[in-house]
């Protein structure tokens, strides 16, 4: 397999906030808890907010203000709010939440893979601040219930102690499948089977077509929308972007993960016309391969398998250690070297509620 060699954001992000603005914990008593009561707040934190997601090490793109921004204002403008954490005044913890037919949960419930706050040093202490003050607020909205959803195990919202008057129980989430990039060119977790058909696949192309592996960005929507709809068609069990809240917040989402530098969308064309995808989000030393697309035409030369594995080499070019396949058991995965990573779902219920 052959590497791109277009330029791209290294997957660390980083490059250290100022020193007046790094989150701190200070002493219990020096923190301060704010509400944040709508979209237009949470847009005015996106600086301080982008800080404190380069600060937490666990974070995944899914709590980033690129993603989370673009899903408020789509799908729930009126219902999304946070509870932020400061520390000397600098915010030290983020938890955005949204309501939903008298049920609380995490912002970018559905769409995302995992959801978390964002939560910096002393994360235990300030996830059992931000859950007291999640329990609190939905009894003010009227909510008897909270819904973590997509929680990774070592979440600190699992932990994090139970309000007075609230009962929970946690179950399993939907797994994440998970593979190890590994090797030279980050391909030696796949099945030798998958690799030689891959580069048998390859060889072909070239032999057929003038093709190009190239990095897009985000104005490349409007192509990713057009080779999933070739894929899928009217087949399509779960619409993507066939649904209008959907359609609207990936095309308003790729501009700015591009801007932030997490996007990673692989592009593979044959004699100038693009035949596949891999829409992927990129951090530290992780690539979340968030959709992969390709046009039925050329699907007799594995133009997904090969764009695919192609993302996997340009990630391990640049540091990344797994890929996430993110929710869905296609045996594909599988044969790529994954196994399922669990996550874990975390319920709430008012004991005052008839249903408690």
């Amino acid at each position: 397999m052959e590497r791109s060699n277009t330029a791209r954001t290294p997957l660390t992000h980083s490059d250290p906030a100022p020193a007046d603005t790094t989150p701190q914990c200070a002493d219990p008593r020096d923190l301060r808890v704010d509400a944040v009561t709508g979209v237009a707040e949470l847009r005015a934190l996106h600086g301080e907010w982008q800080r404190l997601w380069l600060h937490c090490a666990d974070a995944t793109p899914f709590q980033a203000p690129a993603w989370l921004l673009p899903w408020a204002e789509h799908f729930a403008p009126d219902r999304t709010q946070a509870i932020a954490i400061r520390s000397q005044g600098n915010l030290c913890g983020l938890l955005p939440f949204f309501t939903r037919q008298g049920t609380v949960l995490l912002a970018g419930t559905g769409p995302s893979d995992y959801a978390d706050g964002l939560f910096a040093q002393a994360p235990q202490r300030l996830a059992t601040l931000a859950l007291s003050e999640l329990c609190a607020a939905a009894v003010a909205l009227g909510c008897a219930r909270v819904d973590l959803q997509q929680l990774r195990p070592e979440s600190p919202l699992l932990q994090a102690a139970v309000p007075a008057g609230w009962r929970d129980r946690t179950e399993a989430g939907t797994p994440c499948p998970v593979a190890l990039i590994r090797g030279e060119c980050g391909l030696d977790a796949i099945s030798p089977h998958w690799r030689a058909n891959a580069r048998r696949s390859e060889r072909l192309l070239r032999q057929d077509f003038a093709i190009e592996f190239a990095l897009g960005d985000g104005a490349d929507a409007a192509e990713l929308e057009r080779l999933h709809g070739l894929r899928w068609g009217g087949a399509d069990a779960t619409p993507v972007f066939s649904d209008p809240a959907m359609h609207a917040f990936l095309h308003d989402a790729l501009p700015l993960l591009a801007q932030d530098g997490l996007l990673r969308l692989h592009k593979l064309t044959l004699d100038g016309r693009c035949a596949a995808m891999a829409f992927g989000l990129a951090a530290r030393d992780t690539l979340q391969l968030y959709m992969g697309v390709f046009d039925p035409q050329w699907s007799r030369y594995s133009t997904g398998l090969v764009t695919i594995l192609h993302a996997i080499q340009c990630a391990a070019a640049e540091g990344a250690q797994q890929l996430h396949f993110l929710r869905g058991s296609e045996g594909y995965k599988y044969h790529l070297g994954a196994s399922d990573r669990p996550t874990h779902r975390r319920v709430l219920q008012h004991l005052g509620s008839a249903a408690a």
